[in-house]
């Protein structure tokens, strides 16, 4: 479990995270605070990928906008414990063309049991606006990517790599009297911040790795027909090789306001949507969700409409905002059922908003069978010789459990009828070597999970210190 908050007060600023210990959120946590410098880290994203946690921010010097932040932290040594995990990190300015980054971008997180490929960079995304505030030469989807070199962390580039070309949309809604009085509400004139006319996508941006393609999910709050808010999503697929859209609409089927959504999808390829909704005499602020199977015609959300909670009054602050994010994401137990959360008014209040937290799961969908593979591997020198007897163990990170094998004559270890769908913690241990433990998720057979002894162990120094006393 991962959780996160930015710091407000300078001169120097952070993002701090905390990971879990184990499975268990309400157990024990890793801490730690990354410096971004004398930037503030506004508008803080976070992404999962395989080989690290990634971060998006919107980043301000004092007063002036400094850039567009992205951070790579090193998730094997975050699993371990590291009290100082590598960092990787730039800031992207807005230069002479501030539209390829206009107000944000999102790292991608990624869903399911399959990896990414090997090699592949991680993915951001933003959005840009033809009729926006950051003159785009057109409607479109910006694609960067980052590489991390862990070993090398000075060879790890932050690129802008496509720009892809989508149908028309405006993201600039009539607000008034104030640029955030934007969504109505019964029983009051004041409004809530629609947010659509910041050139950023909506939190997820939700990847997957289904085998045959890959795809990113994300969506954006705009104005669907005049004065009313409506949700548009895209499909992007090959991303790293010539990425294009392969699907993409504007959901907004009546006259209610729909805004602040999330969308993500299922091992099967449905698709769930959810958002907020509101109108100006009978819908107070509350949470509804839609849907797309994996075989209904590409670009639509025909699987229905329905309420998660209805909401019971409207905000009064006249701040207007309205949470700024919401989330729909996977459970990694079945990878079927859908979590989605976001904020809605129970009764009429000033500040008092309340959170919804609900599943929701398309029939179509079955947990994978979960099959047992091996793990196995070789232990050795320095000069590549086999090392015997080496204890090496494997340690679920889901509930803790540990199992043991030894090494062979030529340093070769297994372990069989290991569960998948899993991470584990590999470590090799010996009197005479150290070697660097491995963390692996683990979707099949692994079987060249190998170590290298880095150093002669320290034991070996004090053998011979005692025999020297001796003689």
């Amino acid at each position: 479990w991962l959780l996160t908050q930015f710091t407000a007060a300078g001169p120097t600023y952070f993002n701090c995270v905390a990971l879990s210990t184990s499975s268990d959120p309400t157990g024990t946590y890793y801490r730690w605070a990354f410096t971004t410098g004398t930037n503030f880290p506004d508008y803080p994203k976070y992404g999962v990928w395989s080989d690290g946690y990634y971060i998006s921010t919107r980043e301000f010097a004092g007063a002036p906008f400094a850039g567009i932040g992205a951070y790579a932290l090193n998730r094997d040594q975050m699993i371990l414990g590291n009290p100082s995990p590598q960092v990787v990190s730039f800031v992207f300015p807005p230069g002479a063309l501030p539209s390829l980054t206009g107000d944000g971008l999102l790292p991608a997180d990624l869903d399911g049991s399959t990896l990414p490929p090997v090699g592949s960079p991680q993915y951001y995304v933003g959005s840009m606006d033809g009729g926006g505030p950051y003159g785009a030469p057109a409607d479109a989807l910006n694609l960067f990517k980052f590489t991390v070199n862990w070993t090398t962390p000075a060879s790890s580039t932050f690129t802008f790599s496509n720009q892809i070309n989508v149908a028309a949309f405006d993201s600039i809604f009539p607000c008034t009297p104030t640029s955030r009085a934007c969504i109505p509400q019964p029983g009051t004139a004041t409004k809530i911040d629609i947010l659509s006319y910041r050139q950023r996508p909506l939190h997820r941006l939700a990847y997957r790795n289904f085998g045959t393609h890959e795809s990113l999910v994300t969506t954006q709050s705009v104005e669907a027909v005049t004065g009313i808010a409506g949700m548009r999503w895209w499909e992007i697929r090959s991303p790293n090789s010539s990425p294009t859209i392969f699907q993409e609409g504007t959901y907004a089927p009546d006259n209610v306001n729909r805004w602040m959504g999330s969308l993500a999808t299922d091992r099967q390829g449905n698709m769930l949507f959810g958002f907020s909704v509101s109108d100006a005499t009978s819908i107070f602020p509350g949470i509804r969700y839609t849907g797309r199977l994996s075989t209904d015609p590409l670009g639509t959300m025909p699987q229905g409409e329905a309420i998660m909670i209805a909401g019971g009054g409207s905000q009064g602050s006249t701040g207007n905002r309205w949470g700024d994010y919401s989330s729909m994401s996977l459970d990694s137990t079945d990878d079927c059922t859908f979590w989605y959360t976001t904020e809605y008014y129970a009764a009429t209040s000033t500040s008092t908003w309340s959170t919804r937290i609900s599943s929701v799961k398309f029939p179509n969908c079955t947990a994978p069978t979960t099959a047992s593979v091996a793990i196995a591997g070789r232990v050795t020198s320095l000069s590549g010789n086999g090392l015997s007897g080496v204890a090496v163990k494997i340690q679920s990170t889901r509930d803790g459990q540990v199992r043991f094998a030894r090494t062979s004559s030529f340093g070769y270890y297994r372990f069989d009828e290991v569960p998948t769908g899993e991470t584990y913690i590999v470590t090799a241990s010996s009197k005479r070597f150290v070697f660097s433990p491995r963390v692996i998720y683990l979707s099949d057979n692994l079987t060249e999970v190998n170590f290298v002894a880095e150093a002669v162990a320290l034991s070996i120094n004090k053998k011979v210190v005692r025999n020297e006393r001796t003689l």
